[in-house]
């Protein structure tokens, strides 16, 4: 297991943004981490992880709103001993260097927010 953890939510209606998405997190400069996905009701999702073998996905599966969502997010982050825990929107892109410059500030802050 890795120290850091990437967490989001996919859902049905996210699949415009899930390739860009991929990319940005394929690209980053700090490549030890793992991805921790809620499936709030994307059917097609098992199709989008099998295009990036090079980064660990682990779907927890849910229906139970947003809020219930991130609940279950941090919930999985600190039951499974991750050092950081970053959170990123599925239809957002990532600069190269996010989870690089995310971890550096939190050794030293709490939370980051960006």
């Amino acid at each position: 297991m890795n120290e850091i953890a990437f967490l989001t939510v996919v859902y049905p209606g996210c699949t415009d943004y899930l390739d860009d998405f991929f990319i940005s997190l394929k690209n980053q400069t700090e490549c030890s981490f793992d991805l921790v996905v809620v499936n709030d009701g994307l059917l097609e999702f098992e199709r989008y992880k099998k295009k990036i073998s090079n980064i660990n996905i682990i779907e927890i599966n849910s229906g139970s709103g947003i809020s219930k969502n991130r609940e279950l997010l941090i919930k999985y982050a600190i039951d499974s001993g991750y050092k950081y825990a970053i959170f990123g929107d599925i239809d957002d892109c990532f600069s190269e260097n996010r989870l690089e410059v995310a971890v550096s500030l939190l050794e030293t802050c709490d939370i980051v927010v960006n």
